[in-house]
């Protein structure tokens, strides 16, 4: 069997490497419009690639009913095992699973050695903008026949690594439905001016209120920006705000700096450095954090900030562009396609990775899915 891949991502790449040991017969040949294949590999886990999550649920994205049969076939020991199969030995640090070189570089080098073993050949800086149906395969440009076609094309973000989303103009034209591409796990820009706190980092619970209500919470930690805020909480809230709540007016983030302790038991703590010194606020927070919530009055107490470091509201104004975001939100629709992503309409052709409506959140969850969906693909 002839088949074409349509981006060298990770999953691409995986689902060139498991079909091939599935099938050694078939030619397998991977169209990417980059010079390099595999460029958002590297910069994964902050380059070291979190490939993993050994606590993977179906809870952990967006599409449950898509993920439980997939999980339930394919579980984290399986996953697991993939890698171990390619020589890819694994470091494990908690729940988050990296290659034991802990390093992006390497791992990506080392799957591009597997794909040349294998005789999976790469066609770089090769932009497929069409593909249509012919007597003898599918066409890819004017390049052809194929008796398969995957798209492994990723989505809209990060655009400078290589995915913009322009494939799927073509794909609409082929009458699949595509939900709008929004950006998902970026920074989220503030109502509220903060950029006398940008810079500023602190733990924290971070509660998503829609029309006052909690919809979601998450500790971690965030990180100020000029215009925003940041951190993986905040990733989290992100994607679920912008998935299903963007439209709403009212819609805050409520910050507790401090959800280990109690207002009472924090309180007590304040008292008791407020008896030893007069600048007994910077054994709680940085000076430039005092100063922003600091009354207008400037009347303070240690019942003022108690309150305070356990309830700052900030309102949303909008989120980071695709330039900013780790993964991208809507895609083609599930509906679209079988229970091993073959299109319901067009025999042969198969779609993969982040080119669906499916995303997860961080924790290595996204390049979980990539694997998932190649093994799902190739068999």
């Amino acid at each position: 069997m002839n088949i074409a891949v349509v981006g060298a991502g990770a999953s691409g790449i995986y689902y060139s490497l498991l079909r091939k040991e599935r099938h050694k017969e078939d030619n397998i040949i991977i169209f990417e419009k980059e010079l390099k294949a595999g460029r958002k590999i590297l910069a994964t886990g902050n380059g070291h690639c979190n490939l993993l999550n050994s606590s993977i649920r179906p809870e952990h994205f967006n599409d449950v009913s898509t993920l439980k049969p997939a999980l339930d076939k394919y579980p984290y020991e399986y996953l697991e095992s993939v890698f171990y199969k390619w020589g890819i030995p694994l470091l494990k640090k908690d729940e988050l699973v990296y290659p034991l070189s802990y390093s992006a570089k390497n791992y990506l080098n080392q799957l591009l050695r597997l794909l040349d073993d294998r005789d999976v050949k790469l066609s770089l800086g090769t932009t497929i903008t069409s593909y249509k149906k012919k007597k003898d395969g599918y066409y890819l440009n004017d390049k052809g026949p194929f008796d398969r076609v995957v798209f492994s094309t990723g989505g809209a973000s990060s655009p400078k690594l290589g995915s913009d989303g322009e494939i799927f103009n073509e794909i609409a034209r082929h009458g699949y439905d595509i939900n709008p591409l929004i950006p998902g796990l970026c920074p989220i820009i503030l109502k509220e001016k903060v950029k006398s706190i940008s810079g500023q980092r602190h733990r924290a619970s971070v509660s998503l209120m829609i029309n006052g209500k909690k919809t979601y919470e998450e500790e971690g930690e965030i990180l100020f920006k000029d215009d925003g805020i940041s951190g993986i909480v905040i990733f989290n809230i992100e994607s679920r705000y912008a998935r299903s709540y963007s439209n709403i007016d009212d819609a805050k983030l409520h910050v507790d700096l401090f959800p280990e302790y109690k207002e009472e038991e924090l309180l007590s703590l304040i008292k008791s450095s407020s008896k030893v010194s007069k600048e007994y606020m910077l054994g709680f927070v940085s000076l430039e954090m005092i100063n922003y919530l600091l009354p207008r009055d400037q009347k303070q107490s240690p019942e003022y900030w108690a309150h305070a470091l356990k309830n700052i509201s900030f309102t949303i104004k909008d989120v980071y562009d695709f330039d900013s975001s780790q993964v991208t939100i809507g895609g083609i629709d599930i509906k679209n396609l079988t229970s091993n992503l073959e299109s319901k309409n067009e025999k042969g052709i198969y779609f993969i990775g982040e080119s669906l409506n499916i995303d997860g959140i961080c924790g290595g969850f996204n390049l979980s899915w990539a694997l998932l969906s190649a093994l799902l693909a190739s068999e």
